[in-house]
């Protein structure tokens, strides 16, 4: 048998003790390669870092596409990492959740799965906080309310909900952001003004937040292509 290896001197021999075949509880001294020892040595960390990848894998289904079933295996294994990382440095001084000093990777993934739960949270929270901030620096006095699409997906108008009729729609009030049919009356209703108001819903009308002043510039079509089914 040949033994061809990078990590050892070339004949450099190792000796393990082996039961006896000639005397009954006995042992027989065994030589073999040092590569051997090193490989049995080394690859004790693969065998248990595979134990730990069996056991509460995160993935897809099985037939899932490769670069999913890859992205999921790289993100086992930092799992993996992170937990053997942390039971190694922290034997002497494990955690306050380690119970009886007791490293399971059960308990790790779950308090991993916590903590970036908060952590999206917080994010999702801060980048609302900032968004609603930034919206109320940068509101102008005065605001234009016109119609537009303001939705991926049709709702009731609010004015003909009012009237117990159901009209859906992607548009409405870009300001107010309420759903309003393709009607200009519904625009002009849900705003508080005349149903006959000959102004485009498509120019829409300015209102000052602060008086509450509104200027509408009327024209003689009032029909809105930009509404037509």
């Amino acid at each position: 048998m040949g033994c061809l290896s990078t990590n050892a001197a070339p004949g450099e021999q190792d000796t393990v003790w082996r039961r006896s075949q000639t005397r009954v509880g006995g042992l027989d001294p065994v030589d073999r390669p040092m590569a051997f020892c090193l490989l049995q040595e080394n690859m004790r960390g693969v065998d248990i870092c595979k134990q730990l990848l069996a056991c509460n894998p995160l993935g897809g289904i099985l037939q899932d596409r490769h670069w999913r079933g890859l992205f999921w295996f790289l993100v086992n294994l930092s799992i993996v990492n992170a937990f053997i990382v942390l039971r190694e440095s922290r034997k002497e001084n494990p955690p306050a959740w380690v119970q009886d000093g007791l490293f399971t990777q059960v308990s790790f993934r779950k308090r991993l799965g916590n903590q970036l739960a908060k952590c999206a949270q917080n994010h999702s929270e801060t980048v609302e906080i900032a968004g609603s901030r930034a919206t109320r620096a940068e509101a102008p006095v005065e605001q234009r309310h016109r119609m537009g699409k303001i939705s991926s997906i049709s709702k009731r108008c609010k004015t003909c909900h009012l009237k117990n009729l159901r009209h859906e729609s992607v548009y409405g009030c870009v300001v107010c952001r309420a759903n309003l049919c393709k009607h200009p009356s519904c625009f002009w209703e849900f705003h508080g003004l005349s149903p006959r108001n000959k102004g485009s819903t498509r120019v829409g009308f300015i209102k000052d937040r602060i008086s509450g002043d509104v200027t509408v510039k009327e024209v003689e079509d009032n029909v809105d292509g930009a509404m037509a089914p």
